[in-house]
C-alpha cells in the first residue's frame, strides 16, 4: 500500500511531513511531488510507499498499486489568516499589494477543494473521498493526538517532532478584525462544515481509547514537540 499526502497549505503541513519522513527512507521510500503538477517520471512503485505534495485528492488513479490518503484539517478561520500572511511573507509583499479581503474572496473554501479533489467545492463529496480513500484525518488545533490516532493505525514508531515553518510575525486569529472574520466564515462555510466533521471524528476516536491508548496518549502527548523553526523540514518542501 502507497500512503499518500495530501498537504493542504497552512495546516501545519510541514510539521506533519517531518514525522511522515522518520517513519520512512527518504531516498528510497518517499516521493516528493512539491513545485510539481504531477508525478515525475520513472517512478519505481515498487519501492514508493509514501508521496507526499501540494497535490489534490486523485493521485491515485496513475498508480499502479493500492494506495491510501492522510491529510489534516485546520481550523478554516485560523487557516486562512495564516495562508494570508504566508502568501505575503513568501512573495515579498506588503498588505496593501495584497488586500485581505481580496485574498479571502479569491481562496474559498481550500480544504473542501483539496479533499474533493479537481477543484471542486464539494463538501459532500469530500466526506465520501475521506469515508472511501483517506486511512486518517487528523486535525491541527489536536495535533498530539491526530498523530497518536495514526501512529496506532499505521504502526509507526516515534512521532515526537520539531515545528517547522513558524511565522512569529503573523498577527494571532484573534486580532482580526470581527467584519473580516465573518468575511472569511462567509468564503469558507463549506471548510467549516467539513473540518467540523473531521473534528467530530477525531474527539470520538480520542474519548473511545481503551484504557491503556489514553493513559500511553496522556503521559506523551505534552512531551512530543521538541522545539521549533521557521526553516522547512526538507529544503524541498514548503508550506
Amino acid at each position: 500500500m502507497i500512503l499518500i499526502y495530501t498537504h493542504i497549505p497552512k495546516t501545519g503541513g510541514n510539521t506533519f511531513a517531518s514525522v511522515l519522513y522518520s517513519q520512512y527512507h527518504y531516498q528510497k521510500e518517499v516521493c516528493s511531488v512539491y513545485l510539481r503538477e504531477s508525478l515525475p517520471p520513472k517512478v519505481d512503485f515498487g519501492k514508493i510507499k509514501l508521496i507526499v505534495g501540494h497535490l489534490q485528492f486523485g493521485l491515485h488513479k496513475d498508480i499502479p498499486r493500492p494506495c491510501q490518503y492522510i491529510t489534516m484539517l485546520r481550523d478554516p478561520v485560523d487557516r486562512v489568516v495564516s495562508h494570508y500572511y504566508f502568501n505575503l511573507k513568501f512573495h515579498n509583499k506588503k498588505p496593501q499589494d495584497s488586500p485581505f479581503d481580496q485574498f479571502v474572496k479569491k481562496h474559498t473554501n481550500v480544504q473542501t477543494r483539496w479533499v474533493a479533489g479537481e477543484d471542486r467545492a464539494d463538501v459532500q463529496l469530500a466526506k465520501k473521498h475521506i469515508e472511501k480513500h483517506f486511512i486518517a484525518v487528523g486535525i491541527t488545533e489536536r495535533f498530539n493526538e491526530s498523530l497518536y490516532l495514526m501512529k496506532q493505525k499505521l504502526g509507526w514508531g516515534d512521532i515526537t517532532y520539531k515545528q517547522y515553518n513558524v511565522n512569529r510575525k503573523r498577527p494571532k486569529t484573534d486580532a482580526i478584525s470581527p467584519e473580516m472574520i465573518d468575511l472569511i466564515k462567509e468564503h469558507n462555510a463549506l471548510d467549516i462544515e467539513l473540518y467540523n466533521w473531521v473534528r467530530r471524528q477525531v474527539e470520538h476516536e480520542i474519548q473511545h481509547l481503551d484504557t491503556k491508548s489514553r493513559e500511553e496518549l496522556k503521559q506523551i502527548k505534552d512531551r512530543l514537540c521538541k522545539g521549533a523553526s521557521p526553516d522547512y523540514a526538507n529544503p524541498y518542501d514548503f508550506v
